[in-house]
């Protein structure tokens, strides 16, 4: 059964791709509507896998570091948690050692529409202390879109050389990729591309760039949107607390790290940037964003904790989306009501980033 932005999965199935093997297959991608091509729900999947970290676990966060071998086709991520969050919420060592909770090589084939990560560090048990995580082979998953009919089968090796396609990771895996179909079937409305070109504002440097965006909103609405969408990007961790003290700057406190994030933002110069501040006010890092006029252009950039300028895939991700977010909501019945942004002021919150 299938239809909508869902599939379903079914364990211990028989491999296409490795005969004489178990594995997990979904039901047929032919009756989602809309339809999903096998190259979205890839690059959907590596989007994830660029940041592979649910929402709930976003405050434990203190690093996620992307190594590409070969851009997006071939890269490590590393995921780690703050050792201090978590002493504090009582899952840590009790020394604030951070833990390296993943660890992957992924790697893709876009000719065969296959993808294949392994892990580093066990996803059973969490992952590992970070005096203790070592670049070893571990359990290889990978994900081939097959044809005649569309389906998804999953190919989970063990490095003793056990297949796995139980009832648990069905269930995982199923989770997984509603999601994954659901950002695939919205991408299809995207009119607009982030990627990684020359800077505009900084010569000789690299930006993430969104261009020939005149045609699809006008500069006021694409500004104001955007910025609500920053806005809206703490809400939902009951941890971090919104404010606006003043026009043209937000602030978001964590609670439990005592981090600040601040967002300051102008209409007249079309600038935006976010800072996060450790409790004495030290800024660690920040992003910036330039949205110029004539053409309507937007450029992003950050800095990390080292003072390093960063135009990565993470934040090519969260600017794509959040342009082409605000291109849709500027089309949409609220912008035609006068409506631009939320008329909350103070709420809870978390940051993608």
């Amino acid at each position: 059964m299938g239809g909508g932005n869902s599939v379903e999965f079914f364990a211990n199935a028989r491999s296409i791709t490795v005969p004489g093997q178990k594995c997990l297959m979904s039901s047929s991608l032919d009756d989602l509507s809309p339809a999903v091509p096998p190259q979205n729900l890839i690059a959907a999947l590596v989007e994830y896998l660029t940041r592979p970290v649910d929402l709930t676990a976003e405050i434990l966060v203190k690093d996620v570091r992307i190594t590409e071998h070969d851009g997006l086709n071939d890269f490590t991520v590393k995921v780690i948690f703050d050792g201090e969050v978590l002493d504090a919420s009582g899952f840590g060592r009790g020394d604030g050692t951070d833990r390296v909770r993943k660890w992957k090589r992924v790697k893709v084939d876009q000719g065969k529409w296959s993808l294949n990560w392994v892990d580093h560090v066990p996803e059973e048990g969490a992952g590992k202390w970070i005096d203790e995580a070592k670049e070893e082979g571990g359990q290889s998953v990978t994900v081939t879109i097959l044809s005649d009919p569309s389906r998804i089968e999953v190919v989970i090796l063990e490095p003793t050389g056990d297949y796995l396609s139980d009832e648990k990771l069905k269930q995982g895996m199923h989770a997984l990729f509603a999601n994954l179909i659901s950002q695939a079937q919205l991408s299809l409305q995207d009119v607009v591309k982030a990627q990684v070109g020359p800077a505009i504002k900084h010569s000789g440097e690299q930006s993430v760039i969104v261009e020939d965006m005149d045609k699809h909103v006008k500069y006021n609405d694409f500004f104001d949107f955007y910025v609500n969408i920053l806005r809206e990007g703490f809400a939902g961790a009951p941890s971090l607390v919104l404010e606006e003290p003043k026009d043209g700057e937000f602030s978001a406190f964590n609670m439990d790290n005592r981090i600040t994030h601040v967002v300051t933002f102008n209409m007249e110069t079309g600038e935006i940037s976010q800072r996060k501040e450790d409790p004495l006010h030290n800024i660690l890092t920040s992003t910036h964003w330039q949205i110029y006029k004539r053409p309507l252009v937007l450029e992003a950039w950050s800095i990390d904790e080292s003072g390093a300028r960063v135009a990565g895939p993470l934040l090519v991700r969260n600017v794509h989306r959040a342009a082409n977010a605000s291109i849709a909501r500027s089309k949409g019945w609220f912008t035609k009501l006068g409506f631009r942004r939320s008329m909350c002021a103070v709420r809870s919150a978390v940051l993608d980033e």
